[in-house]
């Protein structure tokens, strides 16, 4: 089964009295339960990449399919409830939310999907034990360390069991040992879940763990 296909997609910039050609005709197709790495040097285009998957931006030209449905062609609003059901995502700077509890940060795409209260509770507390925050639910964010805070990110874009997690350099605030863990993590987390994860890495423990590399040259696959 293919969880994405990205069609001679185009992404340019207007900078100046030029535009700026972000994405450049890339074709890509990721299936299910794919450890995905884009890799390459910053500013060519990967993180653009991987936000317009993400329906967090929108192409220039060409087309993306998430599962079958063409989601270039869809409107702000039923954008954002494709983000809400179907992807999770892990950012460089875990943006949690800091007056909420670790719980709390978890539970909030749940709540947002009107999810009943018991089943919330359930899903939150499983997926914080599957991380290893069994005994930190009720710590906020600054009383977590760096790794921790991490963990709780993966557990909240993995709590509504979506059909994608986009990771984007998850391990790059993070020291080596910790990096390490949370790759493990995610890995395990995949392989265990059968969840798709597409990485925009500069790492190189996450390129020797995925099962392909994606190498982006100037917004284009090398």
């Amino acid at each position: 089964m293919t969880v994405v296909t990205v069609s001679d997609l185009k992404k340019s910039y207007p900078l100046g009295e030029v535009n700026f050609q972000a994405l450049n005709g890339i074709d890509l197709e990721v299936a299910a339960g794919e450890f995905l790495a884009l890799a390459g040097p910053s500013g060519s285009g990967k993180t653009t990449l991987l936000n317009i998957i993400g329906c967090l931006d929108s192409p220039t030209e060409g087309e993306i399919l998430l599962g079958k449905e063409p989601v270039n062609r869809l409107n702000p609003d039923k954008l954002a409830d494709i983000r809400k059901a179907k992807l999770g995502f892990v950012f460089q700077s875990y943006n949690l939310i800091p007056v909420l509890t670790a719980f709390e940060n978890v539970e909030y795409p749940l709540i947002l999907n009107k999810v009943n209260p018991v089943e919330r509770r359930e899903r939150v507390q499983q997926i914080l034990k599957e991380v290893g925050l069994a005994d930190k639910m009720n710590n906020f964010p600054n009383q977590l360390s760096g790794g921790q805070q991490q963990r709780v990110s993966i557990a909240r874009a993995l709590v509504n069991q979506p059909m994608l997690v986009l990771a984007d350099e998850p391990t790059a605030n993070l020291d080596s040992h910790t990096g390490q863990e949370i790759i493990s993590l995610m890995q395990q987390l995949n392989r265990e879940k059968g969840v798709t994860f597409i990485f925009a890495t500069h790492d190189q423990r996450i390129m020797d763990h995925a099962s392909r590399v994606v190498q982006i040259r100037d917004g284009q696959i090398a």
